[in-house]
C-alpha cells in the first residue's frame, strides 16, 4: 500500500478538473480497467461538488484535502474539508421521479456514489469531514 497522490484544492469549480487530472496521471500506470475510471471521476467530481457547493457558509476561500490512493485491489478515494458538518452515509435515499416530465437535474449524486462504491465512510475529526470511498481498482 502507498501513501497515494495528496492534493490540496480550492472550493472552486475549477478542483474538478484539477483533481480529475491528477487522478489519471496517477492512477493509468496501475491498469485500472475503464469502467473503474469511469467509476473515480464520477465519484470524485460529485463529492468534490458537493463540498464545493453545500460544506461552506462563508464567501471567503477554503480548502479541500484529497487523497488517492491503492490498496490491493482498491481505490480509496479520502476527501476532507472544514466545512459544516455532513455524514452522506446517513442522508435518505432520493425520491425517483416517476416521469421524465417530473424530473428535475441534481439530487442523484449521492445515490451515484453508493451505487459504484464497495465502501462509504464518513468521519467528523477536529471540525473537519472526512469522506472515504473505496471503488474496485478493476
Amino acid at each position: 500500500m502507498d501513501s497515494g497522490l495528496q492534493l490540496t484544492l480550492p472550493d472552486t469549480r475549477d478542483a474538478v478538473e484539477i483533481c480529475r487530472l491528477a487522478v489519471k496521471r496517477y492512477l493509468e500506470p496501475l491498469g485500472p480497467s475503464e469502467q473503474a475510471m469511469f467509476r473515480v471521476e464520477l465519484v470524485q467530481e460529485e463529492c468534490l461538488m458537493n463540498i464545493i457547493w453545500h460544506a461552506f457558509e462563508s464567501d471567503q476561500e477554503h480548502i479541500v484535502q484529497a487523497n488517492v490512493r491503492v490498496d490491493g485491489n482498491d481505490i480509496v478515494l479520502r476527501f476532507e474539508d472544514s466545512g459544516r458538518p455532513f455524514d452522506p452515509t446517513q442522508a435518505p435515499e432520493p425520491q425517483l421521479p416517476t416521469s421524465l416530465a417530473n424530473a428535475v437535474p441534481g439530487g442523484l449524486g449521492l445515490m451515484l456514489v453508493r451505487k459504484f462504491a464497495s465502501g462509504v465512510a464518513y468521519q467528523r475529526i477536529d471540525e473537519r469531514n472526512r469522506l472515504t470511498v473505496t471503488l474496485p481498482l478493476r
